[in-house]
């Protein structure tokens, strides 16, 4: 008896295993996929729209009630378990309840803040917050740079009297440096000329971190990405938002981050003095710490590049090109270490 040809077989059944989680990165929500199974969880009254808003390290909604607009951050699984969701939104409440404007969460019906939701590659947390209104903050405007660097200054304030648990990361110089210059370099390799000078880097920078270490001195609450993506300037208010990234770790990565975005905008000039001015007019103190923000806007730009590295696998890495990483050597190698 003749064999069936591979054409007329029938198809072999693709069995369930629990590597799944291994073979799938990154799913997404159907806008109404997402509406149907979370909020039936909320008491938002009236219909509602859910809209995709955004897709980054973390996957944003934009969900519109009649009451008013939320914002539904779904994030990646395995990236944040619920314990460190759980400490970054209590870290939320810390600071709304001492006057800060932050984008709190909304609580769901059950008084829970967090629901966790099935997906191909894993359990994935989901948060609604309230919305935070008007424009982001301009660099270039003075005026605005002293407000965010007092803002910066009083987030600093009110989180020594946070204590924030093991969940949450260390922004220490391994986090952001140790560890980024390391997985950096393993994907330079292909790039002998840029590797040798990413070393010379590497070495500066080292320099720099043994002489200068008395100054690190001023450890506490961080925000973890304060740039200006991050905040809203309504009327005279200014709100600030996604503290995925918070933790504990040295506060001028927070001032340096600001510096950092003002750099790669243009507009350091006119916005890095105002900033500094608002933040020593809440914290006088931090003078000496902030003498090492031109430090630690090289030690920012190595954690930003590394994370765009890890994120690939979410993203894509069609921006990582031979330019990008010549950008980041350029960029490391321009920047005046000893500055203040």
């Amino acid at each position: 008896m003749r064999s069936s040809s591979p054409m007329t077989q029938a198809p072999k059944t693709i069995r369930k295993c629990d590597t799944s989680r291994k073979r799938i990165a990154s799913s997404t929500f159907s806008d109404e996929g997402l509406r149907l199974l979370l909020l039936p969880h909320y008491d938002l009254g009236g219909p509602t729209q859910c809209v995709l808003h955004r897709r980054g390290v973390n996957d944003v909604y934009r969900l519109s009630v009649p009451a008013g607009t939320f914002a539904v951050k779904v994030y990646q699984a395995g990236l944040r378990n619920h314990d460190s969701v759980v400490e970054e939104l209590r870290a939320l409440e810390h600071f709304s309840d001492r006057g800060l404007s932050v984008a709190t969460p909304v609580k769901r019906c059950d008084g829970d803040v967090v629901t966790q939701l099935h997906s191909p590659e894993g359990m994935r947390n989901a948060v609604i917050f309230n919305w935070s209104n008007g424009a982001a903050p301009k660099y270039d405007e003075s005026s605005q740079a002293e407000q965010v660097g007092r803002l910066c200054a009083h987030l600093h304030e009110a989180g020594d009297s946070l204590s924030l648990g093991e969940t949450r990361p260390r922004i220490d110089i391994e986090y952001i440096w140790a560890i980024p210059s390391s997985a950096i370099r393993q994907r330079m390799l292909v790039f002998p000329g840029l590797t040798a000078r990413l070393d010379s880097i590497v070495d500066r920078i080292a320099t720099q971190l043994r002489c200068r270490r008395d100054q690190l001195r001023d450890w506490g609450f961080c925000h973890g990405d304060f740039t200006d993506g991050n905040m809203r300037l309504d009327k005279q208010t200014l709100s600030i938002f996604d503290f995925d990234w918070c933790g504990s770790g040295w506060h001028v990565f927070d001032v340096a981050t600001f510096r950092w975005m003002a750099r790669l905008v243009g507009a350091e000039a006119c916005s890095w003095e105002p900033f500094r001015k608002g933040y020593l007019q809440v914290r006088p103190d931090a003078a000496d710490s902030l003498e090492l923000t031109s430090l630690f806007v090289v030690l920012r730009h190595f954690w930003h590049t590394a994370t765009c590295l890890q994120m690939a696998n979410y993203l894509g890495a069609g921006a990582l090109t031979d330019e990008f990483f010549e950008d980041f050597v350029e960029f490391c190698e321009q920047a005046n270490l000893r500055a203040p």
